[in-house]
């Protein structure tokens, strides 16, 4: 479990007979997300949006990178995607991601780092409950936040 807020990026272990999670500062506002949370997620077979952004940006400044546009709707919002083949340097090659007109990541398919990875958004709320960061019942909590 890997919840980035603006209080702490709560890295979490659910496996085994108890929860275990490491509190760390957050990024700040103009930051991207550290590259140890974003590492972590992408072992953990999770595609994090600055890594979509990273492959977009090395797209953009790719003139060899085909690229095909569509629009599409993604969890009942309008969405628009690419598919990218042939980009040179960068973590993939070839990828499909969808990025909805509230910003959200829709969904990505490709393989990044010679990991396969795929996601998709199923449902999108305005609001967002408050339950979604709390750490596991019972977790080892290390708060690294304060050099402790």
């Amino acid at each position: 479990m890997i919840t980035i807020s603006t209080d702490s990026v709560a890295r979490c272990v659910t496996a085994g007979p108890r929860p275990s999670c490491v509190l760390e500062p957050p990024p700040q506002p103009v930051e991207p997300a550290p590259a140890t949370t974003v590492e972590a997620a992408s072992h953990a077979g999770l595609v994090t949006p600055p890594v979509v952004i990273a492959l977009l940006t090395a797209t953009a400044l790719d003139p060899a990178a085909v690229v095909e546009q569509r629009d599409t709707t993604v969890a009942g919002r309008h969405a628009s995607c690419v598919a990218v083949r042939n980009l040179g340097d960068a973590p993939a090659s070839a990828f499909d991601a969808c990025v909805t007109s509230d910003g959200a990541l829709g969904s990505f398919t490709g393989v990044v780092d010679g990991r396969s990875m795929e996601t998709a958004l199923s449902s999108y709320r305005e609001g967002v409950d408050g339950a979604a960061f709390e750490l596991p019942s019972g977790a080892a909590v290390q708060d690294r936040r304060h050099g402790t």
